[in-house]
């Protein structure tokens, strides 16, 4: 996600992006409820 600065190695394979989750914030779910 544009406003993240976080990092991860996690990619999604369906969408083609990295999006990180942690337990402050979770890009991946935030990204796909969109």
């Amino acid at each position: 996600m544009p406003q993240c600065k976080g990092f991860t190695f996690v990619k999604c394979t369906k969408c083609s992006i990295h999006l990180c989750f942690n337990k402050n914030h979770n890009c991946f779910m935030n990204y796909h409820v969109q």
